[in-house]
């Protein structure tokens, strides 16, 4: 019933904005269009009908105001600028806007034949010679990407080579890295005696066109965008488009988490260039804060979607069961033992520092409202004033998110008793 609504609305939209100017004079093409200031009180948006194509002629669409809690069904665009410096045009309401060339090619691919499709895309949809109102707008990113009926994530494949068909190349490229998708997505590790098996699978093919195709998908710039972790976790539904193909966004996790899992498939795709990793590595409070909320209620869809856990009479049926062992495997990447000054055990980033001799060294803080414990790093105060009585203000920076057995399920509400000190600091 969702798809009819969403296509009732897009014949609705073709009967209110028809696609006008399809034969513009060059004297109506000088025409620049100039946007016009947003209504703040109501908390308006810009959306972007995207007119049926025409062949051999340019994009045209038509862009309108209306506030957001009255918004109709519409798709937001997540992608990557790219070099600004390249632009393109398009007609927008028979008037001609200069764009990025990034947007424009998406623009171009997004476009159907037959109806227009109602999107929000940044550099059209914001006036981004306009900094209050890209100021404003930025406030209601998550009320945008929350309500859009469906997020997709465009990611352009790598430049063609020269003398090359563009759209061939773009096809080619995503049907090799989606072949290597699959081929993951349906690997049964649990059937391999050992790693050696998996590494002997796999070692004599990362450098056929389909490995690198992959490799080139999964290092794409979109996963190093510090929005990318909202975009996601905000969104009602996901889908991702590479060149002209698309996929499902739960299978390029469950594909990466395999990899990250199992050491000589993540040895193949190098860690630092995984885009899980790049995208929870720079998690800020605020990113954590929103995943944690956001995923909430989220949960598996997908029958093939491994268990997390042991199962008691599966255990005793199969004594051999290594479930577990496989998790914890993937567990540790990424992370390291820690045992703290009170002697917790726990999990930190690799580059957390214990204390020295002087008794210096990072700590973990567990910081009102978050959901895990954090390691800090202290950070000197610089001079200050010997004879000012005002107390030195604590700062510190933030290494990462920790694991530490003993204090996850709010143990440490009783902090008085552990001796621990409640204090105001910040974070720089």
């Amino acid at each position: 019933m969702k798809a009819w609504g969403v296509f009732g609305s897009l014949w609705r939209l073709r009967r209110e904005f028809p696609p006008s100017g399809l034969y513009e004079t060059n004297w109506q093409w000088e025409k620049k269009y100039y946007y016009t200031a947003l209504n703040n009180s109501c908390y308006s948006i810009r959306l972007l009908v995207l007119h049926p194509r025409v062949p051999g002629l340019d994009i045209r669409c038509t862009l309108f105001e209306v506030p957001l809690a009255k918004a109709p069904a519409y798709e937001a665009i997540s992608y990557t600028w790219g070099d600004s410096s390249i632009r393109e045009d398009i007609w927008v309401n028979s008037k001609r806007l200069n764009i990025p060339a990034s947007a424009h090619k998406i623009l171009s691919s997004r476009s159907s034949l037959w109806i227009p499709r109602l999107v929000w895309i940044d550099a059209i949809c914001i006036n981004q010679e306009d900094m209050e109102e890209r100021n404003s707008q930025v406030i209601l990113m998550k009320e945008v990407y929350s309500s859009a009926f469906v997020v997709s994530v465009c990611l352009q494949t790598s430049p063609a080579p020269e003398n090359t068909n563009i759209p061939l190349h773009e096809t080619t490229e995503a049907f090799l890295a989606l072949d290597i998708l699959g081929e993951i997505l349906m690997l049964d590790l649990t059937s391999f005696s050992s790693d050696l098996d998996v590494f002997l699978l796999y070692a004599g093919k990362v450098r056929t066109p389909r490995w690198l195709a992959f490799l080139e998908m999964v290092r794409n710039a979109w996963f190093e965008r510090i929005w990318v972790v909202q975009e996601v976790a905000l969104a009602s539904s996901l889908r991702i488009f590479y060149g002209r193909s698309q996929i499902q966004w739960n299978h390029l996790v469950d594909v990466m988490r395999t990899c990250r899992q199992h050491p000589s498939l993540g040895s193949f795709l190098e860690a630092t260039k995984d885009p899980l990793t790049r995208m929870t590595l720079p998690m800020s409070v605020f990113t954590l804060e929103i995943m944690s909320e956001a995923m909430r209620e989220l949960r598996p869809t997908t029958r093939n979607r491994r268990r997390r856990s042991t199962n008691r009479l599966r255990d005793i049926c199969l004594s051999s069961i290594n479930h577990c062992d496989f998790f914890l495997t993937g567990a540790w990447v990424n992370r390291r033992v820690c045992i703290t000054k009170h002697g917790y055990i726990g999990m930190v980033p690799p580059l957390a520092v214990g204390r020295d001799e002087k008794g210096e060294g990072d700590v973990i803080c567990l910081i009102r409202g978050a959901h895990v414990p954090f390691v800090l790093r202290p950070v000197p105060t610089g001079d200050q004033n010997p004879k000012s009585k005002a107390p030195r203000k604590k700062r510190f920076q933030l290494v990462g998110e920790a694991y530490i057995h003993g204090i996850m399920e709010g143990e440490m509400a009783r902090w008085e008793e552990e001796n621990l000190v409640e204090d105001l600091f910040e974070i720089v």
